[in-house]
């Protein structure tokens, strides 16, 4: 039984609405018993309302949640003693491996911490994860943004007018929830709208 602490890391998948459910009710009872839970999930899952959803309600019960663009397998792990991972990454169905052994499993900790550490919080990750909500024209701008290129030079390339990038450039750091031209870069890089 779990003592203190529970970190998952979840590709993109198929969930049923009874499974999560199931889910739920487990780690509440965790939850009930000082288990700290964080989970991390592919920021594709963004766009399935049924993951928004329950975002919000495990949010709600206490669990931390984090989306970063590239989960690379499922995995979870408990009190940082036992991991039990995906063996076919790609593949649900495949199987699992069960892990003992402090070593293998603080390394298998460390990758969760760096995706954690990188991770956006889901309410961070506006519209679309992948940028697919962005204009044709949003997307060039951002583009020429994250090279450093100033308004003038956007709007000669563009064959706009500087006041157009301006009012583009106001659109994208609202988009991205940012204070400034550099953050929105930086945002948009890190939910990866750039690649």
């Amino acid at each position: 039984m779990v003592k203190h602490e529970v970190i998952a890391m979840h590709p993109p998948a198929k969930w049923t609405r009874e499974g999560l459910e199931a889910a739920l009710v487990h780690s509440r009872g965790n939850l009930g018993r000082g288990v700290r839970i964080r989970s991390i999930h592919a920021q594709s899952m963004v766009n399935d309302p049924l993951i928004r959803e329950f975002f919000q309600v495990w949010l709600a019960a206490g669990i931390e949640v984090r989306v970063t663009p590239v989960v690379p397998t499922r995995m979870l792990i408990y009190d940082r003693q036992v991991a039990i991972v995906q063996s076919e990454p790609g593949d649900p169905a495949g199987g699992a491996v069960l892990i003992r052994g402090a070593l293998l499993v603080r390394s298998l900790t460390a990758l969760f911490e760096t995706l954690w550490t990188s991770a956006s919080e889901p309410q961070d990750v506006p519209r679309a994860a992948s940028g697919d909500a962005l204009t044709g024209q949003q997307t060039a701008v951002l583009r020429l943004l994250a090279t450093g290129a100033k308004d003038e030079a956007i709007a000669r390339t563009l064959g706009v007018s500087t006041r157009t990038v301006t009012r583009i450039v106001g659109e994208l750091t609202a988009l991205l929830g940012a204070g400034s031209r550099f953050q929105a870069g930086a945002r948009a890089a890190r939910l990866g709208w750039l690649d």
